[in-house]
């Protein structure tokens, strides 16, 4: 199957795969601190039922968590990151959802649908330096946020994250800090 993908798309395709994996483990990691917010951190008075889609998490998160002391003062940084994932996503629904212009050259003319009011077409260039940019960005997100979930929420015991970064950093021979990542 790959083989028969034009030889110049191949870099298209294959960083709108990265950004695809990328953004899957950065909502992954925040679904997993509005699976622990909402049960063990009053998010059922938020809403019944955390929510499924991107655009109704940072709005479940942000009340979540102003509304519990323990996690308020944490506020300012998960505004960070919901900021971070809402740029990151908004471009990715253009990567995934929009069609390809399989005529591309340099610049990847990428075109969608556009619902509402006003039903319309609409258009934007992307790179494959761009998309890769966004995979990292999906990446780098993934991790503060497991950061974030391990110290505000314990999305999982300390001890085991410590273990699990560790063996993360060793294994992709990066430099290993000292002492206790996590307190």
């Amino acid at each position: 199957m790959i083989k028969d993908v034009p030889e110049n798309m191949r870099d298209t395709f294959t960083t709108i795969g990265l950004l695809t994996v990328g953004w899957a483990a950065a909502e992954y990691a925040l679904d997993f601190i509005i699976r622990y917010a909402h049960e063990f951190y009053e998010g059922k008075q938020i809403a019944p039922v955390p929510p499924l889609s991107f655009k109704g998490k940072p709005p479940y998160l942000r009340k979540t968590f102003a509304n519990h002391p323990e996690l308020a003062p944490h506020l300012p940084k998960l505004n960070e990151l919901l900021e971070e994932a809402s740029q990151i996503a908004e471009q990715r629904h253009w990567c995934i959802h929009g069609m390809v212009d399989l005529r591309a050259g340099p610049k990847i003319p990428i075109s969608k649908i556009i619902h509402g009011k006003e039903h319309r077409q609409d258009r934007r260039e992307f790179t494959v330096h761009q998309i890769e940019m966004l995979h990292a960005r999906a990446m780098t997100l993934t991790l503060n946020l497991f950061f974030f979930g391990v110290q505000t929420v314990g999305i999982m015991p300390k001890d085991e994250a410590n273990k699990l970064v560790r063996e993360f950093l060793r294994k992709h021979r990066a430099s290993l800090p000292e002492g206790e990542l996590f307190s």
